[in-house]
């Protein structure tokens, strides 16, 4: 029988115990955030310039309520104190209030600038005095987890976005990213969460006063991920996931929710399409090419041949009781005998999931497998992942056995000979860790979607690295391998969201698993060690359990409108180069 007493229980309130300031919480994302919160154990302050609606939800959640207008650095020092003397600390701050433009041009030439103030005064110099007050409570307690919302338009432009608001968010992240940096020092994480179209009340307002199905149906029809429609709590579920100790050494991410709509640029496709309509509308076929393609000019009205079907997928509630977050899903693990793969099984069965773990190391997957109790819940199967016939059949027998396919994770992966310098590499070595990392991705990808296309739905994940977003340290061979890692996932998010399947790739920093300690020569202890040394986000280590924890919630239907994301879990290593303030400290007295 597996010991599970090192794995949160999946009944436990992922918050309990924690004290967390929400501004921007009488409505929409905030308030279902503060609902969510609330119901995994937190203690929450609502922070708001709508008293009327503040009461009124904190009287049904049973929370405190202050009064903050953000532009206000009085009222947003107020607010955190009185978080303080109520309840002796704050763990979690959640700079979410914002507000839109109000004359929404998209020119720039018809920009005011009242009109950029106003935006900038609440959306960016709001946060950062919000994080400002958080950040002297959290400094001296060494802990703590900052959150801003900001949006797609950190990440897509132009799109008929205004400008105040489109800069702003970009500005958020950047702060993110900076605060990361520095607050890290002292262990407090930093992180944003940028989400698509929300029918909240803000974007209803800038809309024209739309009714939410309305605005639904209008960002569903121009979605990448079809079969579902984002809400408020999708957004929540991130910030649950950013705000617990779920995500303890995420630090510097932003984290898109947008069904991948970011990573692609569909004017190209549009057009064919746009074609291909109007050529089968006035003939009545399909051409079986461009030299029998009757070209209309552009005035011509396109006949309406069909309109967007979608449906809305059950989303978790804030009414829901908390459950195995897994419950009924069918897993399939590639390198899951050992290291993140085995942590992955063991935390997905826990969470109520039927693995199939895939891997070449026979009796180490067998062992893994005898732990648990009963069997039915995990098996094994043999599988070299560079193999098409090996992957198809663990695919195969997944659907065999449990009759579906939910989730593949492609974590199988080789760090090569390690040797740095061009000059250096092998070729062979080169050619076989492209082999195992990235084809043997693509199978996995290529079997799994076979099974998931015909069900609409499913969660494709891959294991990517820190080497895909970090330059110069590891192998050629390796960062490459992770680099077109992620390229895949983005690439296939496009093509599968159609389908209603979700795909996305995870980068760690460095784990001590037998892959690391083996390519290091190093004691587990030594590597952590090692790690800790060089890492940005102090007073944590990273465990194999930090990344299973990232693949549970990619798997689950908490992100189930995330997709094309690279979750970094680096605590924002990648986003600093100490060489200069190094230089500068080494050379200069006045930054020692």
């Amino acid at each position: 029988m597996n010991d599970d007493s090192s794995l949160p229980a999946p009944l436990a309130k992922r918050l309990e115990g924690k004290v967390a300031l929400i501004t921007g919480a009488a409505s929409g994302i905030g308030e279902s955030t503060a609902r969510l919160f609330v119901r995994h154990g937190a203690i929450v302050v609502i922070a708001d310039i709508q008293d009327d609606l503040g009461h009124s939800v904190c009287n049904e959640i049973g929370s405190d309520y202050v009064h903050c207008d953000v532009s206000s650095e009085n009222d947003v020092r107020n607010a955190v104190e009185t978080a303080i003397s109520k309840h002796g600390k704050l763990d979690i701050m959640f700079c979410n209030a914002g507000v839109a433009d109000a004359k929404p041009d998209i020119s720039i030439l018809a920009f005011e600038h009242d009109q950029y103030k106003r935006v900038f005064d609440v959306n960016m110099y709001g946060a950062f005095m919000i994080a400002k007050h958080a950040a002297k409570v959290m400094i001296p307690a060494r802990k703590g987890s900052i959150i801003f919302s900001s949006s797609f338009a950190s990440v897509c432009y132009g799109n008929m976005l205004p400008y105040a608001y489109a800069v702003s968010k970009h500005a958020l992240v950047g702060l993110t990213k900076h605060l990361c940096v520095e607050l890290g020092q002292h262990g407090v994480r930093v992180n944003c969460i940028s989400p698509f179209g929300v029918a909240t009340p803000l974007l209803r307002r800038g809309l024209g006063g739309m009714e939410q199905k309305t605005v639904e149906e209008f960002i569903c029809a121009s979605a990448n991920l079809k079969e579902t429609v984002l809400k408020a709590n999708d957004v929540a579920e991130a910030a649950l996931y950013l705000g617990s100790d779920d995500s303890a050494y995420v630090s510097g991410l932003n984290l898109v929710i947008d069904g991948g709509y970011s990573t692609t640029n569909v004017a190209l496709k549009e057009r064919i399409k746009e074609t291909l309509r109007i050529r089968i509308c006035h003939t009545g076929f399909i051409s079986s090419g461009f030299e029998r393609t009757r070209w209309l000019p552009s005035t011509t009205k396109i006949p309406v041949c069909s309109r967007p079907v979608w449906r809305r997928m059950s989303s978790i509630t804030s009414e829901a009781p908390i459950t195995k977050r897994l419950e009924g899903k069918v897993a399939l693990i590639t390198g899951g005998a050992s290291g993140i793969g085995a942590c992955t099984a063991r935390l997905f069965v826990h969470h109520g999931a039927k693995v199939l773990i895939a891997d070449i190391q026979d009796d180490l997957g067998h062992s893994f497998c005898q732990e648990f109790a009963p069997q039915e819940t995990i098996s094994y199967v043999h599988c070299n992942v560079t193999c098409d016939s090996d992957v198809q059949n663990a695919v195969d027998t997944a659907v065999s056995k449990h009759g579906k396919l939910d989730i593949m994770f492609n974590n199988a992966g080789i760090p090569g000979d390690g040797k740095s310098g061009i000059l250096n590499c092998d070729n062979e070595d080169f050619k076989r860790v492209l082999d195992v990392n990235v084809y043997g991705g693509f199978l996995g990808a290529k079997h799994a979607a076979r099974v998931m296309i015909p069900a609409k739905k499913g969660c494709i994940l891959f294991t990517s690295s820190v080497a895909s977003v970090l330059y110069g340290e590891v192998a050629h061979a390796y960062t490459a391998s992770k680099n077109a890692i992620v390229g895949l996932a983005k690439n296939l998010s496009v093509e599968l969201g159609q389908y209603g399947i979700r795909v996305n790739s995870i980068s760690p920093y460095a784990v001590a698993t037998p892959f690391l300690t083996d390519a290091l020569n190093m004691t587990k202890e030594a590597a952590e060690e090692l790690g800790a040394s060089a890492a940005t986000l102090k007073g944590v280590v990273l465990e194999p359990e930090d990344v299973s924890q990232a693949a549970l919630y990619l798997a689950s239907e908490e992100s189930k409108y995330v997709s094309g994301v690279n979750l970094v879990i680096d605590g924002g290593y990648n986003l600093t180069n100490p060489s200069f303030s190094m230089a500068l400290k080494a050379n200069f007295k006045k930054f020692q």
